[in-house]
């Protein structure tokens, strides 16, 4: 059943990102991530053996959205999941974690995605990454409380 919320969850964010993303961002370097905001959520709540199938679907529907770089979004996510989950696991969750844990990890897929597919244009790039890393922290601390309601629920422990 956590699995299904969490493919539920990128469905959602596919959605937001695909209609509203450009829309609310005035550029690039501040186009909301909503996919990669719920990999990490589905890190800090849904730990164990549906988290690697959240994220690298995560990494391939930002694939599809963007027409590219398949192989850097899906290792990238991969990555930054399993940094969010090893972090938050010997921690209580609280805001400043779940900020810390959500900038730490977006800068560390970030980078990772840098290695998988490098770019001529390295300060730009880095300009963005730092950007995008604060505000994927913004939105999983913004989100979280949700996630945790949802995720807590007894009702996800008996089906």
């Amino acid at each position: 059943m956590k699995l299904a919320v969490g493919l539920f969850a990128l469905l959602i964010a596919f959605v937001l990102q695909g209609q509203f993303a450009d829309r609310l961002a005035p550029s690039a370097d501040w186009r909301p991530d909503f996919l990669f905001a719920v990999v990490l959520l589905a890190a800090l709540y849904l730990p164990g053996r549906s988290l690697p199938a959240i994220a690298f679907l995560g990494g391939m529907l930002e694939g599809v959205l963007l027409g590219m770089n398949f192989g850097g979004f899906i290792v990238s996510r991969l990555v930054a999941a399993l940094v969010a989950s090893l972090l938050v696991e010997p921690l209580q969750i609280n805001t400043a974690v779940t900020f810390g844990v959500g900038v730490f990890a977006a800068a560390v897929g970030q980078l990772i995605f840098l290695l998988v597919q490098p770019t001529s244009e390295i300060v730009w790039w880095l300009n963005a990454a730092v950007r995008q890393s604060v505000l994927i922290g913004v939105l999983v601390t913004a989100l979280a409380p949700l996630a945790a309601k949802i995720c807590d629920s007894t009702l996800l422990d008996e089906v």
